[in-house]
């Protein structure tokens, strides 16, 4: 009997909302990818091809599905397809591995991830996606319970209204704990790394192993007060401390904040102000958070050597503040996107650039908190990109929430 044979004949499992299916040709890398997934807390069962893996999913039910978009007997694309069509299956979350956007989502697959994604990365977007159908299934009983109690279609309505922040809720809340909890291990890093420079050892590996310590603790550090960012922002949980603002001072403390970044880069920076004192009424250290995001941004997915601009522009009634690159530019297929959290493509899918997809997601949400609009253009992947943030000069900007 074949390797997924027998394991098409497992069990149905007993109500277990953390069981995945792995579909992969490759023994050798799914049992990485398994093992992988296995560390992330998710119970794994596996399958070579597709006929194995839609009948294991149909006995054993998963919460998820992770599909090679390439297998021996028929394309993952189309046995994503089957799963959705068979009422059986439907239910289960599809992640398609090794493929496009375009791919995923004809073939209405839930997510997906390109051919560069590493194993450690596949899990980390699993256990999302878990997470998200743990949250939509309470969710779904939630609607059941409503419209059993609910006679008219305008009650049913609102029922679906409550279900749908309830899911916003739970996956804001989800972000801001795991953010909370995953900051509480990094004092006692960085006490560990003080403590190892005050040894003063001179032993060169040891001073290398501190730097790398230290900077990863900090790239942590920012990924965690991004996460806090967003999910106070999106509840309603970020109250602007508006006054009247002189632009140029938050400028400066952003070009400071930033500037290390470009060096380390041997990246080129022009900054452009008018010659006389733009005004705006603002909430300053936020304002230097959108800038931040936007210079980093920039400075990430600009390659080593390259041009940074950062232009103020003043307007009728606004003022304009645009940062331009000369960097690996936006795909016509992520330039819709750019703005929304946790988006995977092209540009994030190179990892050594860090980040999670969540800063440009922050500077939209708090552009509009101060009542402006926030841009991105490009001609195209190589061809740069521009980021225009438009706001209200000398008004007072909306109330947060």
């Amino acid at each position: 009997m074949k390797e997924t044979e027998a394991k098409a004949a497992a069990p149905r499992r007993p109500g277990n909302a953390e069981w995945v299916v792995l579909v992969a040709p490759d023994p050798e890398g799914r049992g990485r990818q398994a093992q992988a997934l296995r560390e992330a807390g998710l119970t794994v069962l596996e399958a070579a091809d597709g006929a194995a893996a839609q009948r294991l999913i149909r006995a054993v039910g998963p919460v998820l599905a992770l599909v090679e978009a390439r297998l021996p007997d028929q394309g993952g694309g189309e046995l994503c397809r089957r799963l959705k069509a068979d009422p059986a299956t439907a239910a289960v979350f599809l992640l398609l591995l090794s493929a496009r956007r375009d791919q995923a989502e004809a073939v209405r697959a839930d997510g997906w991830l390109g051919p560069l994604a590493t194993p450690e990365e596949v899990a980390q977007h699993a256990r999302l996606l878990v997470r998200l159908a743990q949250a939509e299934a309470r969710v779904g009983e939630m609607e059941r319970r409503f419209g059993a109690a609910l006679a008219s279609a305008e009650a049913a309505a609102r029922a679906r209204d409550t279900a749908m922040r309830e899911a916003d809720r739970l996956k804001v809340d989800l972000i801001a704990m795991l953010s909370h909890e995953l900051r509480n291990p990094l004092a006692p890093i960085r006490n560990a790394v003080a403590v190892l420079r005050s040894l003063n050892l001179a032993e060169p590996r040891l001073q290398r192993v501190g730097d790398i310590i230290e900077r990863q603790v900090r790239q942590l550090s920012s990924l965690l007060d991004g996460l806090l960012d967003l999910s106070r922002i999106t509840r309603g949980r970020v109250v602007l401390s508006r006054q009247p603002l002189d632009l140029a001072p938050i400028v400066e403390r952003a070009v400071e904040t930033s500037w290390p970044w470009m060096v380390e880069r041997r990246q080129v920076l022009t900054v452009t102000l008018p010659p006389t004192p733009v005004r705006l009424v603002g909430d300053a250290p936020r304002l230097t958070q959108v800038l931040v995001n936007l210079l980093a941004n920039a400075a990430q997915y600009t390659p080593p050597g390259g041009h940074i601009w950062l232009t103020v522009e003043v307007g009728a009634g606004h003022v304009e503040l645009r940062v331009r690159d000369t960097g690996v530019g936006i795909s016509a297929e992520l330039l819709p996107h750019v703005f929304d959290s946790f988006i995977q493509g092209p540009r994030s899918l190179d990892r050594a650039q860090g980040g999670l997809g969540i800063g440009l997601s922050v500077v939209k949400q708090l552009v509009e908190l101060h009542g402006g609009t926030v841009a991105a253009h490009s001609d195209g992947r190589e061809r740069g990109s521009e980021f225009i943030v438009r706001l209200p000069s000398g008004q007072a900007a909306r109330p947060a929430g």
